[in-house]
């Protein structure tokens, strides 16, 4: 009886062994693992089918969320790059100093040395004036470091521009222009005090203006920043906004503007040539008084 119950057993087992399909994924080297057949119409698990099945799927949010996600990230590596390409290419890894001339011209609109009838040219637009001086100077920048707590490599970085006068020996050499005058009589002697005067007062001028953010951020690049380098050449800005008595909230703004501030520059062959634009509001000039220039508001219509 026992030898009998032993054989019914064993033909029990037999009979399940033959109900059970051969996997054809499963590898007899590796028992262990589990080979799915995702053809198999009985399986369900992770397909979305199952409710509150842990591998939920997506919603219509939560796809446009990953997306904008990703659409983050490539803007971050594109900030990434082109600051690192300023870096490397414009400022010489912070390795180099351009020295050169700056000549200055002004419009007419914030001179008021100039009549009124002689403000604009036959087409009604703001003449422009060329400066009697040239201004010798030394421009460089360099990166440093600030405090963060992104994780993002750059968001710990800035650049930092430095824009000073040349001294004499750094002068020494260079094919610069010739504004002394070659007369030693007492006119020519008044016109060169004249001169040094409206040439200290340009200097405090264009030194005290910013044509890039005071530490310029990877965040900075973005497009409509006005930053960008492209190739040998780039562009940078700075803004103030115009002062309103209902600003909008927020630290970063799009305009309306008081003053704003563009620089465009080339380089090759180990030369920069740079045009710096200084627009500004009428009544906002870099000659008017602080206490007299007017706040506005949204809405009402704003200066030319």
């Amino acid at each position: 009886l026992k030898k009998k119950l032993i054989l019914s057993t064993a033909k029990a087992d037999d009979d399940d062994e033959e109900e059970t399909p051969e996997n054809p994924y499963a590898d007899p080297n590796y028992p262990e693992l589990e080979f799915v057949n995702y053809d198999d119409p009985n399986y369900v698990v992770d397909q979305g089918q199952v409710e509150d099945e842990y591998f939920t799927k997506p919603t219509e949010d939560d796809t446009l969320e990953q997306i904008e996600a990703m659409r983050e990230e490539r803007r971050k590596r594109n900030d990434e790059f082109q600051f690192e390409t300023y870096h490397t290419k414009v400022l010489k890894n912070g390795q180099r100093e351009y020295c050169g001339e700056w000549t200055t011209y002004r419009t007419s609109t914030f001179l008021d040395s100039v009549k009124e009838e002689d403000k604009v040219d036959a087409n009604g637009m703001p003449r422009l004036l060329k400066a009697k001086s040239v201004l010798r100077m030394v421009s460089s920048g360099k990166k440093v470091s600030v405090e963060t707590e992104s994780d993002w490599r750059v968001d710990g970085e800035r650049i930092e521009h430095c824009e000073r006068v040349a001294t004499e020996e750094e002068t020494q050499g260079l094919l610069l222009s010739n504004d002394s005058g070659d007369d030693d009589d007492d006119e020519s002697l008044a016109k060169l005090q004249q001169l040094q005067v409206e040439k200290e007062r340009q200097t405090k001028q264009m030194l005290g203006s910013s044509y890039v953010p005071v530490q310029l951020s990877s965040f900075d690049f973005r497009g409509q920043q006005g930053n960008m380098i492209v190739g040998n050449a780039y562009t940078v800005c700075d803004t103030t906004p115009l002062p309103l008595d209902n600003p909008l909230e927020g630290e970063e703004h799009d305009g309306p503007f008081q003053e704003m501030r563009t620089e465009i520059g080339i380089q090759d062959d180990g030369k920069r040539f740079r045009v710096k634009f200084d627009y500004r509001v009428q009544g906002a000039g870099p000659d008017d008084e602080d206490e007299k220039k007017q706040t506005y508001s949204l809405g009402e219509e704003l200066p030319p």
